[in-house]
């Protein structure tokens, strides 16, 4: 089944009421600044009863058995008035229709409100905590550390084929961490390089970039069309770059061997790049005072 299909939700059908929220749109994880000019206010420590699981990375709300106690943390998100309708569709727009519906349920403070409840949980694992975050994320941590850990464990030797294939999938680990950011951070659905594209936007990458590149390179593609080429203030063409050299990988294998300088500057700079840029996101998209 394609839980992350194309098809987006129609809002809710009480748009009046507040939305209970238990993932990508709490204060602090990356769906909340897409939300943050519609909300008149924000009750931070709420909880509904229900369970949570998790598939794909993405979290389930789903309601508990009857006699059964659990509650699942979140937020309560209180929309301006006159901003109801434009809140609703944004979350809409993010979230894929297979994946959720809308249902009306209460907080355990009495308080009816609207959440996104799991249409299935087929492929879905409990989450015990009944919290979930996303900084938690292990394309954010362990895959992270263990692109570090390829990187550093020797330097690279000329003709060492496996070095190179663990320098190949140390970046392509890598991006697929950048590609699980972007999809939490703009929406679920396909169309990987358009929201991939938006991290060029973002001032945490900028700032990284001209802070971890030193150097102008470019690199060709398979088709030895014009080059792309790496320059520090130039993000979306830096981002174009380090996406070429992963679609080289893909394509080229062991003749990406003369190019493993590049591939090692890649990986050590495209990490730092992305440490920074995810947690300035995170930072952002905080609970601000004036919310």
């Amino acid at each position: 089944i394609d839980f992350l299909s194309e098809s987006t939700m129609p809002p809710p059908s009480r748009i009046d009421l507040p939305f209970f929220a238990y993932g990508l749109f709490k204060p602090g994880q990356l769906g909340f600044d897409s939300l943050r000019l519609y909300v008149q206010r924000i009750e931070p420590s709420e909880s509904m009863k229900g369970t949570l699981y998790e598939r794909d990375g993405v979290p389930l709300f789903v309601d508990v058995v009857e006699g059964q106690s659990e509650g699942v943390e979140g937020a309560l998100i209180i929309f301006s008035p006159e901003e109801t309708l434009r809140a609703y569709s944004t979350i809409a727009n993010i979230e894929p229709e297979r994946q959720y519906e809308w249902g009306i349920r209460e907080t355990e403070k009495g308080v009816t409100a609207n959440v996104l409840v799991a249409k299935s949980t087929q492929g879905a694992t409990r989450i015990d905590e009944n919290n979930w975050d996303g900084r938690r994320d292990p394309h954010f941590c362990e895959a992270l550390e263990l692109v570090d850990a390829i990187l550093t464990t020797s330097s690279f030797e000329m003709g060492n084929v496996k070095r190179l294939m663990e320098l190949q999938m140390a970046y392509m680990l890598l991006w697929t961490s950048i590609e699980r950011y972007t999809s939490l951070r703009y929406h679920l659905r396909t169309k990987v390089m358009a929201k991939i594209r938006h991290t060029a936007n973002e001032p945490g990458f900028r700032d990284a970039l001209k802070k971890h590149v030193s150097t102008e390179r470019e690199v060709y593609s398979t088709d030895a069309g014009a080059p792309v080429r790496l320059r520090k203030n130039n993000a979306k063409g830096s981002l174009d770059y380090y996406y070429q050299v992963r679609s080289n990988i893909a394509h080229r294998g062991k003749a990406l061997m003369v190019d493993s300088d590049m591939l090692v500057k890649s990986i050590t700079e495209l990490l730092a790049i992305f440490q920074e840029t995810k947690s300035r996101a995170f930072e952002e998209c905080g609970e601000r005072p004036s919310t």
